[in-house]
């Protein structure tokens, strides 16, 4: 379970955003975030929701740090963990994508084809490209995450389209797939290997 540490001290917040900050500096070892919500919601008088909410947003200004007390201790672990389910979600998101783009015509999969090749060309690379210059996901507010994983989605196969213009193949649909699965692969796994490290 994740342990919560104090981080800073204490700029203009809500009475009951004070009490939760000035009961993590009374304790004498930092809490697992879920005894601290179980244990202190009644006592601060608010539902286990809203001290967790509370909590994330004193997060969020990095008032508190939330930590994880035993992390994993190989990559491998770390794979299995968690920590990376992004990365398999990224991975079987591309898998869908590229099972719909080839079995469209034989089943007739029109809108799950539109749906999973967005997401394949216009979200993934620039996802997987974010969570490699920002492996501390806390930096980034989710809008400013899925912006900047769109934009540099577009740049990123943007500038795949004028490399593959000068290869021999061109600009078709099986350079396109194998360009941008190599582009989603290659920066998802550098960034699983950057949020370990």
């Amino acid at each position: 379970m994740s342990q919560i540490e104090d981080l800073s001290e204490q700029p203009v917040l809500d009475s009951r955003s004070k009490q939760i900050l000035e009961s993590l500096k009374a304790a004498k070892a930092a809490p697992t975030l879920g005894e601290y919500v179980s244990q202190n919601s009644k006592s601060l008088g608010m539902s286990k929701q809203s001290v967790a909410k509370r909590i994330s947003s004193l997060r969020e200004q990095s008032m508190i740090e939330i930590r994880d007390p035993a992390p994993p201790a190989t990559f491998t672990s770390y794979a299995s963990s968690v920590h990376s389910l992004w990365f398999w979600l990224v991975l079987v998101t591309a898998g869908l994508a590229i099972l719909s783009i080839y079995a469209a015509p034989s089943f007739n999969l029109a809108f799950p084809r539109y749906i999973l090749g967005s997401a394949f060309i216009f979200f993934l690379p620039g996802y997987a490209l974010v969570r490699l210059l920002y492996p501390k996901q806390s930096k980034l507010s989710h809008i400013e995450g899925t912006v900047l994983s769109v934009g540099l989605s577009l740049a990123l196969v943007s500038l795949g389209m004028i490399v593959l213009s000068y290869l021999p193949g061109g600009i078709t649909l099986d350079p396109i797939v194998i360009m941008t699965v190599i582009i989603t692969g290659l920066f998802a796994l550098l960034a699983m290997i950057r949020e370990y490290r």
